[in-house]
C-alpha cells in the first residue's frame, strides 16, 4: 500500500509522462512472454518467433557467445541456445538486448552506465540465489531479481534525453551521490525511481518488481507494502551498493564527498536491509567478495 508521498511522486510522473517519450515494450517480448506463460511452452514457436527478428536473434548470440558466458564451442542457432539456457535464461538474455537497444538511443546511454546496470543485475542474481530459501517465502524469485536490477535505473537515460539540465543529476546516479531523488524532483519535478517503475510496468513486469524498482532508494523500515515487493527492493539496495562499491575501488567511480565507502558504515546505516535479508555483515561481506571475484572472472 502506498503512502500519501508516493501516490503523490506517482501523479507527477504520470503528468510528465504525458510530455515525453518512454521506449515501448518490444512486440517480440510481449509475444515471448505470452508463450512462456502456456501451460506447456512450445520450444517450436518460441524458437519461430525470435528467429523472425533478425535483429533480437543477432543481439541474442552476440551476448550468449560472449566471454560472459565462457562457451567452449559458438552457439550458432536458436534451438541451441534454447537447450543451453532454458527459457528462463533466454527470456533474460533477450530482454536484456532489447532494453540496452531501447535507452541506447538516448545520448547519455553510456558504457559505464550500461557496465553498472549489468553489474546490479549480476549482483542481484547472485544476491537471491543465495538468499532463495528467505526469498521464495515471499514469492521472490532469482530471475525477477536479475529483471529489478536490470531496470532499475532505467529511467536515467530517458530523463537524460528529455531534459538538457539532468546531465549533473546523470553524474548523481551513476556516483551513488545520496540526495539524488530530491536534485531530481527540485530539477525535474519527478525521480528515476518513480519514471523505472511506470516503464517496468509498460514492459509489463510483474508488479512486485515494479514496485521494487520505486523503492530501491527508499528507507523500507516503515513503508506498508506488501512483503515480496519490500524483499525485493532490499535486494536492490543491496546489489546497487555492491555494484557502486566495486566501481569505486576499481577506480572508474571518482571520489564521492558525500558517501562513506566502509561497509560497515553503511550497513549500520541500513540495518532494515539486514532485518528483511537475515543477513549480518560478514554475510554482507562475503557477497561483496563472492561478487567482485565473479566480475573479474568475466570482465
Amino acid at each position: 500500500m502506498a503512502d500519501s508521498a508516493t501516490e503523490q511522486r506517482l501523479a507527477h510522473a504520470r503528468e510528465i509522462l504525458q510530455r515525453i517519450r518512454i521506449p515501448s515494450q518490444p512486440a517480440v517480448i510481449a509475444e515471448l512472454n505470452r508463450l512462456l506463460n502456456e501451460p506447456h511452452p512450445d520450444f517450436k514457436k518460441i524458437a519461430a518467433l525470435i528467429g523472425k527478428d533478425a535483429a533480437v536473434a543477432a543481439r541474442l548470440f552476440k551476448l550468449i557467445n560472449s566471454p560472459l558466458f565462457g562457451r567452449c564451442r559458438e552457439v550458432d542457432s536458436i534451438p541451441q541456445a534454447l537447450t543451453l539456457l532454458g527459457t528462463e535464461n533466454l527470456f533474460k538474455l533477450i530482454l536484456t538486448s532489447c532494453l540496452r537497444e531501447s535507452l541506447a538511443s538516448s545520448p547519455q546511454f553510456t558504457e559505464r552506465f550500461w557496465h553498472h546496470t549489468q553489474r546490479v543485475a549480476i549482483a542481484a542474481d547472485l544476491i537471491a540465489r543465495r538468499l532463495h530459501t528467505v526469498l521464495e517465502l515471499d514469492g521472490v524469485t532469482t530471475s525477477q531479481c536479475y529483471l529489478g536490477g536490470l531496470f532499475h535505473d532505467c529511467a536515467v537515460p530517458i530523463l537524460c534525453a528529455n531534459f538538457s539540465d539532468y546531465q549533473e543529476l546523470f553524474e548523481m546516479v551513476v556516483s551513488y551521490r545520496q540526495g539524488v531523488l530530491d536534485a531530481e524532483d527540485r530539477s525535474v519535478g519527478t525521480d528515476h525511481c518513480v519514471i523505472g517503475h511506470l516503464m517496468a510496468k509498460s514492459w509489463s513486469l510483474p508488479d512486485h518488481i515494479c514496485k521494487g524498482i520505486l523503492l530501491h532508494h527508499d528507507n523500507l523500515t516503515s513503508l506498508r507494502w506488501s512483503p515480496d515487493a519490500v524483499k525485493l527492493a532490499a535486494v536492490l539496495q543491496l546489489a546497487d551498493y555492491l555494484a557502486h562499491h566495486y566501481d569505486y575501488l576499481a577506480g572508474s567511480t571518482g571520489l564521492v564527498i558525500d558517501t562513506d565507502w566502509d561497509i560497515e558504515e553503511w550497513f549500520g546505516n541500513r540495518e532494515y536491509i539486514g532485518d528483511q535479508l537475515h543477513l549480518d555483515i560478514d554475510e554482507i561481506k562475503y557477497l561483496r567478495d563472492e561478487l567482485f571475484e565473479l566480475i573479474n572472472s568475466n570482465p
